[in-house]
C-alpha cells in the first residue's frame, strides 16, 4: 500500500493517516500489523539463518575439498622431484661409466702406440708394401695389333707412357 502511486507522493503525516483509515476500513488492529510484522521479520532472520548456515558449510566443505587438493599436488610434487632426482643419479652413473669407459679407452690406445712404436724403426728401414715398383708388362702396339687383325687403326689414340713404372705412395697406418 505504501508503494503505490497514490500514496508515494503524500507526506509521511498523510500516509500514517491514509493506512490508518484503510486498517479502520477492513477491521484489522494496528497491533496485529505490528505483530505481523515481528512474525515476518522473525522468519526471515530464521530463514536467513539457515542459508548462513548452508553457507558455512559449504565453505568448510571446499576448505576440505581445497586441503585434500593441496595434499595431492604437495604428494605429486615430491614423488616428481624424487623422479627427477632419480633421474639425475642415472645421468651421474651413466657419467661415471663413461669417464670409466674413456680412461680404460686412453690406456688401450696408450698400449697400442707402446706396442706399434717398436715396429716404427723396422717399417722406416723396409719398403711398404704399397710402395714397391710394380712390374711393367709389354703391351702390344694398337695400331700393329689392329692391322694385323685386318682392323684400320684408330684415328687418335693417346700417347701412353709406359717407361716409367707405376707406383702409388700412401702415408703408413703408423705414422697418422
Amino acid at each position: 500500500m505504501l508503494s503505490s502511486v497514490h500514496i508515494r507522493e503524500l507526506t509521511p503525516d498523510a500516509k500514517r493517516a491514509a493506512v490508518l483509515l484503510t486498517l479502520e476500513a477492513s477491521n484489522i488492529q494496528v497491533n496485529e500489523v505490528t505483530e505481523d510484522a515481528a512474525r515476518r521479520e522473525r522468519v526471515l532472520n530464521d530463514y536467513e539463518a539457515r542459508q548462513l548456515q548452508i553457507f558455512q558449510n559449504y565453505k568448510t566443505g571446499k576448505a576440505q575439498q581445497s586441503q585434500e587438493t593441496q595434499a595431492e599436488i604437495d604428494r605429486l610434487t615430491e614423488q616428481l622431484r624424487l623422479l627427477i632426482q632419480a633421474n639425475e643419479k642415472e645421468i651421474a652413473s651413466e657419467k661415471t661409466r663413461l669417464d670409466e669407459w674413456r680412461t680404460r679407452k686412453r690406456e688401450e690406445e696408450r698400449k697400442i702406440r707402446t706396442a706399434a712404436s717398436l715396429f716404427a724403426t723396422t717399417l722406416a728401414q723396409q719398403p711398404a708394401a704399397d710402395t714397391i715398383p710394380m712390374p711393367t708388362v709389354p703391351q702390344p702396339d694398337a695400331p700393329a695389333a689392329a692391322a694385323a687383325a685386318g682392323n684400320r687403326p684408330p684415328a687418335a689414340t693417346p700417347a701412353a707412357d709406359n717407361s716409367a713404372p707405376k707406383s702409388s705412395t700412401r702415408p703408413s697406418l703408423w705414422k697418422r
